[in-house]
């Protein structure tokens, strides 16, 4: 079990952030259409994930050597997906930068679907061997976002 433990902390640091939430609202940028300096842009999304992580910590705080499988795909589904979607639809509410808003879209999208895939199917995400968020985590952290990219 602490193996899973630990794969499923693994899982938790790489997708500090990596959740993307719906597709946005059409108005040209996410969050009805304002735009945000990029400094700014960076400073508050970097909270909200550090925010967000603090909140995963406290839920796997709860578990331990006996703890099993099931518990954990079952955190994963009830707490730690809702959890990443919510912190990407908090960030995406601030809007993005103009110039950058079509990589950024793309970037929660390409989450968007890692999340998608561990809701339907739980378990593949205590397996420690592959980081589905991987590449993610590097073009956020290249972005930035390191607090919400790290690893």
């Amino acid at each position: 079990m602490r193996k899973l433990i630990a794969a499923i902390a693994v899982v938790v640091a790489s997708a500090t952030l990596v959740a993307c939430g719906g597709d946005d609202d059409g108005g040209g940028t996410p969050g009805g259409g304002s735009t945000i300096a990029k400094a700014d842009f960076i400073a508050q999304a970097n909270e909200i994930c550090a925010a967000g992580s603090a909140e995963l910590a406290t839920a796997l705080g709860t578990f331990g050597p006996d703890s099993s499988a099931e518990d954990l795909q079952q955190v994963f589904v009830e707490t730690i997906i809702p959890n990443i979607r919510g912190q990407i639809e908090d960030i995406r509410a601030l809007g993005f930068p103009a110039e950058d808003e079509t990589t950024l879209d793309g970037i929660f999208d390409q989450v968007e679907g890692v999340l998608d895939a561990a809701a339907a199917d739980p378990a593949s995400m205590l397996d420690d061997s592959t980081d589905e968020f991987a590449e993610v985590n590097t073009q956020l952290t290249e972005y930035g976002l390191d607090t919400c990219g790290e690893a």
